[in-house]
């Protein structure tokens, strides 16, 4: 089963707020605040709107299951159901990021730069029911102070 099938698979089975009831974890790597420095689609397309603004990588685990994925919100805070679905990750050196809608969404790996921003490539995909263009983001985001 593909990557994205198994998150949409656990996400419908499991939502965010009813599987990460338990106590958050004391330090995730990467865990924190960010806001979105630039954001460059190939083919150019201002209609993309699933990416917000700025975002918090949470240390809660996003599923009961997985230790390894943790929850995504905007901030603030919109209240759209599909946040739950947003997961992230530390990997190594690099974070990853997935902003899905269960069928498709962007998803990135992140290394830090030079100038302490991170730096990403994020990929469209979809799954094999739609027809949406595969487009590719360059994206740099800097942590930020957690205050709404």
């Amino acid at each position: 089963m593909s990557h994205h099938k198994w998150l949409l698979v656990i996400a419908l089975v499991c939502p965010v707020q009813m599987c990460s009831q338990g106590q958050p974890s004391a330090h995730v790597l990467f865990a924190g605040c960010y806001r979105v420095v630039s954001l460059a689609w190939q083919p150019p397309d201002e209609d993309i709107k699933l990416i917000p603004e700025r975002f918090q990588l949470r240390s809660e685990p996003a599923f009961e299951s997985s230790k390894e994925m943790f929850a995504v919100r905007s901030i603030p805070a919109s209240g759209n159901l599909m946040e739950r679905l947003w997961v992230w990750r530390p990997k190594g050196s690099r974070l990853w990021i997935w902003w899905g809608t269960g069928f498709g969404g962007f998803r990135g790996t992140f290394k830090r730069s030079r100038t302490g921003e991170f730096v990403g490539r994020l990929k469209e995909w979809c799954d094999s029911r739609c027809e949406w263009k595969r487009r590719v983001g360059i994206i740099r985001i800097q942590q930020i102070d957690c205050t709404e």
